[in-house]
Order: C-alpha cells, then sequence, then structure tokens
C-alpha cells in the first residue's frame, strides 16, 4: 500500500479495523516514488530482504539507478528489534584515551 504525504492539500491516511502485528525483525520500507516506480513489488521485497539494512538501502538505489534513476530516489528501512535483546548487549567503547597533566617545575 502507498501514500504520498505533501503534494494534495488533504492525504488520504491508510487504518487497519483490526491491530497489525508486529514482530522482531520485521522491515518497514520508506520511499519515494523514484523507487517503488522503478522496481516491482518482489524486487523491493527481496532486496529490502538483505542480511544488513544499509546494504540493503544501497542496493534498493543501485537497482532503481540502473533502471534509469527518473526521478529522485531515497529509500529508508526500518527494522524491528526487541528491546530486551538490545538492553543486554552493551555497546563498545569507540576509542580509549588516556588523560595524563605534566606539571613543569
Amino acid at each position: 500500500m502507498t501514500r504520498s504525504l505533501g503534494s494534495q492539500r488533504k492525504v488520504e491516511v491508510a487504518v487497519w479495523d483490526q491491530p497489525f502485528p508486529i514482530r522482531s525483525e520485521d522491515r518497514f520500507l520508506l520511499s519515494t516514488d523514484g523507487l517503488h516506480d522503478s522496481l516491482t513489488s518482489p524486487e523491493l521485497l527481496e532486496i529490502a530482504s538483505c542480511v544488513r539494512l544499509d546494504t540493503a538501502c544501497e542496493h534498493l538505489i543501485e537497482a532503481a539507478n540502473s533502471r534509469g534513476g527518473h526521478d529522485n530516489i531515497s529509500a529508508v528501512l526500518l527494522e524491528v528489534s526487541d528491546s530486551r535483546r538490545v538492553a543486554a548487549a552493551e555497546p563498545p567503547p569507540t576509542r580509549e584515551f588516556r588523560i595524563t597533566r605534566e606539571v613543569n617545575s
């Protein structure tokens, strides 16, 4: 299902009558029409399912560009994660450093 934002005075909003189940590792693709007009739904699904999110986005944009890139091409992939698993894994430090103070006599 696609919807546009900002192109019309009135935007049609998609709603569901029933709860929409979302599970850990589900992915959501937000894109411009430059992407989804260039690729079929099965192609979008196949490429967006790549292991790494950044790799999948790169491949989506490359695939649309290979078809001519006739419009702006933007893609954002969101992946749902289990917050209990994420909280348990402490991120490593980005870098280590020491501060020393030298005193002149």
